[in-house]
């Protein structure tokens, strides 16, 4: 979760374009070798097109269970702060799959899949 401090905090999320499979978050999964702190990172890297983010902030770990593909996943959730100059919107293409990116109220941000199991309280900084 990429989250930041304007008027309110918010949070990062996005749409994929045209498909609509609910409005989410940078995530995905752990590569060999890599620890959840750093699959987090390189994903959010990925997803967004940018670079500059804080280090991962660990949150909490959930297992969700995907009953559509009939499979259990153990989730990691981190924050990472964004950084300086991120634009209010902008689309980003990666592994043929068009992210639509926008902030989102951290109070009322209204992500599917469950990704709001973890959502940062508190001051965000």
């Amino acid at each position: 979760m990429v989250t930041r401090l304007a008027a309110e905090a918010e949070l990062l999320a996005f749409d994929h374009v045209p498909d609509d499979s609910g409005v989410q978050v940078p995530a995905g999964g752990v590569e060999l070798g890599e620890t959840p702190a750093e699959a987090a990172s390189r994903e959010c890297r990925e997803e967004t097109g940018r670079t500059g983010f804080g280090a991962p902030l660990y949150l909490g770990s959930a297992v969700w269970i995907n009953a559509e593909h009939q499979k259990r996943e153990m989730r990691h959730f981190f924050r990472l702060a964004a950084p300086a100059g991120l634009p209010e919107t902008w689309d980003h293409c990666a592994d043929e799959h068009l992210f639509r990116f926008r902030w989102v109220p951290l109070s009322n941000p209204k992500l599917d899949w469950n990704f709001d199991a973890f959502l940062p309280t508190g001051v965000i900084q």
